[in-house]
């Protein structure tokens, strides 16, 4: 065995490595990529129930305040010995009036601010699946690369006579041809 065939076979094997590791680490990045964005997914997913709970939670505490200061209302009004018609009736209604438009605006805002996380969600799973199929091209890219370099080695051996006679002869004012050869 010569050094032209330990030398091809170095190159040959090296080459191979080589791919195997680009593919392996085409792959391990896409699988890091996609479990990053699908976690970020469930994340923002939880948020967005949080959010949610979190302006239920609000309302039903502005409900209670409501209830209460009702209460003290209508207490004052019977200790001053007046009745419910006419302005504490009113201010009774404005208060209720107010308290509904804040609930109103609360929930608005809460759920403005879960739909924002719920988009996030869906934009981290589409992230997913587009980070998956980026890694499935950078495998083929790698793939393809090796394929490509195990080729041109193949030939350079061919036309240096390692495996056969080659059909023609290298031309001596070809640099590509020699740099191959």
């Amino acid at each position: 065995m010569g050094l032209e065939t330990i030398l091809l076979a170095a190159a040959v094997g090296s080459t191979t490595a080589s791919t195997a590791m680009q593919v392996r680490g085409a792959q391990q990045q896409a699988d890091a990529r996609v479990a990053t964005a699908k976690f970020e997914a469930q994340v923002f997913k939880a948020e967005e129930r949080a959010t949610r709970r979190l302006g239920a939670e609000e309302a039903k505490i502005l409900r209670e305040n409501l209830r209460s200061t009702l209460k003290r209302q209508v207490t004052l009004v019977a200790k001053s010995g007046t009745t419910m018609r006419g302005s504490p009736m009113q201010i009774a209604l404005r208060t209720v009036e107010d308290n509904a438009r804040d609930i109103g605006t609360l929930l608005h805002a809460r759920d403005i601010e879960a739909k924002k996380f719920g988009t996030r969600a869906q934009l981290s799973l589409v992230e997913a699946k587009f980070a998956r199929k980026a890694g499935k091209l950078q495998v083929r890219q790698a793939l393809f690369g090796g394929a490509s370099k195990l080729a041109t080695i193949g030939f350079a051996a061919y036309a240096g006579g390692l495996l056969g006679s080659s059909p023609s002869p290298v031309p001596a004012n070809d640099p590509l041809a020699l740099a191959l050869t």
